[in-house]
């Protein structure tokens, strides 16, 4: 796979997109506030749309080998509002880890 770019922007109305011709794909701002695995979840959905356009067969059997849990997590998102302020409790969020990581320093 040639080069690509990532980064985050404020969305109102999704999680993430992406721009296969471009190799671009662009993550919610607000992902930071969510447990790590969903930001893995969202990357991991936008990046297989490089190489699967749609949300056919084939890109639900790549995501259940890569993720098996993904549905679960896709649900923690779809069942929060985007600019949901509350953490969820599913596993620790990106601000979390990097606050824990700042204090065992």
């Amino acid at each position: 796979m040639s080069s690509s770019t990532a980064n985050f922007a404020a969305h109102e109305t999704k999680w993430g997109s992406s721009n296969p011709r471009l190799r671009t794909i662009r993550l919610n701002v607000d992902l930071v506030k969510k447990p790590a695995e969903c930001l893995d979840y969202v990357f991991m959905h936008e990046l297989l749309h490089f190489l699967v356009p749609d949300h056919s067969a084939l890109f639900v059997g790549a995501m259940d080998e890569m993720m098996p849990n993904w549905r679960v997590i896709r649900q923690t998102l779809n069942d929060a509002p985007l600019s949901y302020g509350e953490l969820y409790r599913c596993g620790p969020s990106l601000i979390e880890i990097a606050k824990d990581r700042r204090l065992r320093r």
